[in-house]
């Protein structure tokens, strides 16, 4: 599949993004606690007008969404990659790996940040491989940090310097 470049996410995106969350586990994996009392168009809406965010898309060749993720300026020098997410019919064949490294080229171009970070669930293996190959450290181990219908969820932060 060809990929094309690095591209900025769309109101009209919007729609089929939200449609790749089916249950409460989808959007536990995707966003954490990010949309954990309301969960809607309206509230994904706000929450891309946030100063510190840059929502990014990834398109196939067809000019299809197949992922969406974030890049947040976290703290003057470091920047966390944030909620990404693979259409599900396409995972599992190395999209978020050009996906996340076309975010961290767009990172390193912008000169501004030292380090990149990010959060993954411990149970997300697959993820972990992935920011692995990317380069990334585990650096701390969160316990008990997500709570949803009953299971903690560890979290895991990652980081690695530009």
């Amino acid at each position: 599949m060809e990929f094309t470049s690095l591209t900025n996410f769309t109101k009209k995106q919007r729609l089929e993004l939200l449609s790749w969350i089916k249950c409460e586990h989808d959007l536990i994996m995707w966003s954490g606690n990010t949309f954990q009392s309301d969960f809607s168009f309206r509230t994904f809406s706000t929450h891309l007008k946030r100063d510190n965010l840059n929502p990014f898309a990834f398109l196939n060749s067809k000019n299809e969404l197949i992922a969406y993720g974030e890049v947040v300026e976290t703290r003057k020098t470091i920047a966390t990659i944030c909620r990404v997410i693979i259409r599900p019919d396409s995972r599992g064949n190395g999209i978020g790996y050009n996906f996340c490294h076309e975010l961290i080229s767009w990172i390193e171009k912008t000169r501004k940040f030292r380090w990149i970070s990010l959060n993954t669930l411990r149970h997300n293996l697959a993820a972990r491989k992935c920011y692995w190959k990317l380069g990334f450290q585990e650096m701390k181990n969160r316990s008990k940090v997500r709570f949803k219908n009953g299971n903690f969820y560890e979290l895991i932060v990652m980081k690695r310097k530009i």
